[in-house]
């Protein structure tokens, strides 16, 4: 979500908007040696579910969690274990 975009603080309003809950999604990562080349990766999280009679999954990413000056060599960034994926429906509040 752009910055410029927050969710409503009115707790009725952000339980109308319309969810939608993923098990996968593709995020275009920078190639290691060739920045002009982007590479797919699938990040799966299947909460409780059990697909195809296996355990839940739950990836792990980084995530960019402070400026690139602090951490030292992670350059602010931290890994993370992804819980569930999901979409929030378009919210514009009114004016």
């Amino acid at each position: 979500m752009p910055t410029a975009h927050h969710l409503p603080g009115n707790h009725s309003t952000l339980q109308s908007l319309p969810v939608q809950v993923l098990t996968q999604l593709e995020i275009p990562v920078l190639a290691l040696q060739d920045t002009d080349v982007h590479e797919i990766y699938c990040v799966r999280s299947t909460s409780a579910l059990h697909l195809r009679n296996r355990r839940s999954r739950k990836d792990w990413i980084w995530i960019q969690a402070a400026m690139e000056e602090m951490y030292g060599a992670l350059r602010g960034r931290l890994p993370a274990k992804i819980v569930a994926l999901l979409t929030i429906g378009d919210y514009r509040p009114d004016n």
